[in-house]
């Protein structure tokens, strides 16, 4: 194959990846930012899954949890400017008010429908480095994830599910490329994507 003909193929998978980002991203995010608001009245909020934002109350001293993907949605929150107010840390009402509000919790849902999104793509990409050959077994497999209502419902709660498997499988892809490549660097670095996969939960 030569090179020139390589890189069209690369880029043919490029776009096949990204194509399935898309289409897995757009249920997710719709459903991530609908689910619950208007329900009661107009501009209204009704938070229906209470396991919701844990993460955001354990990085606030409210919840004993992990706050690895909290610290993160409430970085993302003052960004937009939804900061938590001074002085709630350790205030366990306080804490849990601001992480279930519904503007924390429109950052947070969309946080996980990102992730879910990219977890389709982590998957096509194991796929491709462990049947290259076959480039339809990945599209396969990324479709079918796209479409799983399962995977749909995890990744737009705002909870951290969907981001611990996102890690997971970027985990595993990595390890697979360095094997596949008999990578001693990458080996030796995979570690380092197996500790968010952890730090997301414990």
């Amino acid at each position: 194959m030569t090179t020139e003909s390589r890189s069209a193929w690369n880029s043919r998978h490029l776009a096949w990846l990204l194509g399935l980002f898309l289409l897995a991203l757009l249920p997710r995010l719709y459903s991530a930012q609908t689910l619950g608001w208007h329900w009661d009245a107009p501009g209204s909020f009704t938070l229906v899954n209470f396991d919701e934002a844990g993460s955001c109350r354990a990085a606030l001293d409210g919840f004993n949890y992990s706050g690895f993907i909290g610290r993160q949605t409430i970085a993302l929150a003052e960004l937009l400017g939804h900061a938590p107010d001074p002085g709630i840390v350790g205030n366990e009402r306080a804490v849990k008010a601001y992480c279930h509000s519904a503007e924390h919790i429109l950052v947070a849902r969309s946080y996980s429908a990102f992730a879910g999104a990219l977890t389709v793509v982590a998957l096509a990409v194991i796929a491709l480095l462990l049947v290259p050959s076959q480039p339809a077994v990945a599209w396969t497999a990324g479709g079918l994830l796209t479409l799983s209502g399962f995977h749909i419902s995890e990744s737009h709660s705002g909870t951290v599910d969907a981001p611990s498997v996102f890690f997971i499988y970027t985990f595993i892809a990595v390890l697979i490329y360095a094997v596949g490549r008999r990578s001693r660097a990458g080996l030796a670095l995979s570690p380092l994507f197996l500790v968010p996969a952890v730090w997301a939960k414990y």
